[in-house]
């Protein structure tokens, strides 16, 4: 079985870059993040696109301050990424 992400527009498979980065799953407008998860930070060889792959379980859940937690992180020197929620094509904000 194939684990590695491939590549639509180049038919490669992906290489990591990075393991370990945390993305910060985000609700109400993109102003809270409700859970924390834990994966790989992937990279084409050819054309250079990324992506975050490799999820397990939630390192965190939304019963403990997250956005404390993403800064801790981030002091630490951790990667951390926003999965920002998106209606009708656009990321949603506190004016939409």
């Amino acid at each position: 079985m194939l684990r590695k992400p491939v590549c639509c527009k180049c038919n490669v498979a992906y290489r990591v870059l990075e393991n370990g980065v945390y993305v910060a799953e985000m609700y109400e407008n993109n102003t809270k993040v409700y859970k924390l998860w834990c994966g790989d930070q992937w990279k084409c060889p050819i054309c250079s696109h990324t992506i975050v792959a490799g999820f397990g379980k939630p390192t965190h859940n939304c019963d403990r301050d997250l956005e404390a937690e993403v800064i801790r992180l981030k002091n630490r020197g951790a990667t951390v990424f926003h999965d920002k929620e998106v209606r009708n094509g656009k990321i949603t904000t506190d004016h939409d």
